[in-house]
């Protein structure tokens, strides 16, 4: 019955669209039942809701063979989410993984190298102390990321990517973001008084030639010369953040998936 539901919900919202695809109606099914999952306050409920998702990824995996692999992957959901504890969902069209992190299971820490830092979750929030940072294992070669940011004082670094990109919060009164990238000139922003303490949304969008960071109800962007994402880190600062429902979504570097996946050349 859920299933029906789902997708008759699914149906109507694109029906002014083009025509979609199985596969697509699937995936608006998925994004509506996760969406529908926050509201839930008992493990239970969100657990069938879990089982629920991972019926329609099946779903969507049994008909990816007849697609051609993006870049040559031969991935499939499934495939992914027996090497990472995100909640998974790939697109063999566009060769573009999602990955979404809720933080209410502390298994969820498995997709991340903490190395010396003591990452704590609670009430489905990653608490990073001051000077700490974490990486997470997969490597993009372009990246969309979200996550709401606690944080009791604009100091210190906040996020970054292995591609040479990083988010620093704080000077000259602490009440500034400056958006670096690597070998490039840095640029910043003040940030309203309303954005500089509290629980905030918080966005990284990187593309071939073009970087956006989403803080609050503000943003900024720049143009860069190469591509760079890479591996995500989630820095402490020097005060210390927490960050949750972090998602993450961009095409894998290949690369990197064929080893970490042992799909061979």
């Amino acid at each position: 019955m859920w299933l029906t539901v789902v997708l008759g919900l699914a149906c109507s919202c694109g029906a002014a669209a083009a025509e979609p695809s199985a596969d697509d109606i699937l995936r608006e099914a998925i994004k509506l039942l996760n969406s529908r999952k926050e509201a839930l306050h008992s493990s239970a409920e969100q657990k069938r809701i879990d089982d629920a998702v991972d019926a329609l990824l099946q779903r969507i995996d049994r008909g990816s063979p007849a697609v051609p692999p993006a870049g040559g992957l031969p991935l499939s959901t499934i495939m992914i989410r027996k090497k990472l504890r995100g909640k998974a969902a790939y697109n063999a069209k566009t060769g573009e993984l999602s990955l979404g992190y809720d933080f209410l299971n502390r298994a969820q820490l498995q997709d991340f190298e903490c190395e010396k830092a003591h990452p704590v979750t609670a009430h489905g929030m990653l608490a990073l102390d001051a000077g700490d940072s974490i990486a997470h294992v997969v490597k993009f070669k372009t990246l969309s990321l979200s996550a709401i940011v606690s944080l009791r004082q604009m100091k210190g670094r906040m996020a970054a990517t292995s591609g040479g990109v990083s988010i620093d919060l704080g000077d000259p009164a602490r009440d500034t973001l400056y958006l670096n990238t690597a070998g490039e000139d840095a640029v910043q922003m003040l940030v309203p008084d309303k954005e500089r303490s509290g629980v905030l949304p918080f966005g990284l969008q990187i593309e071939d030639r073009r970087l956006i960071v989403y803080w609050g109800a503000s943003k900024l962007g720049k143009p860069i010369s190469e591509p760079r994402a890479g591996r995500v880190e989630l820095h402490g600062g020097e005060k210390g953040f927490a960050f949750g429902n972090l998602n993450l979504r961009g095409q894998l570097d290949e690369e990197w998936a064929r080893e970490f996946f042992g799909l061979g050349k």
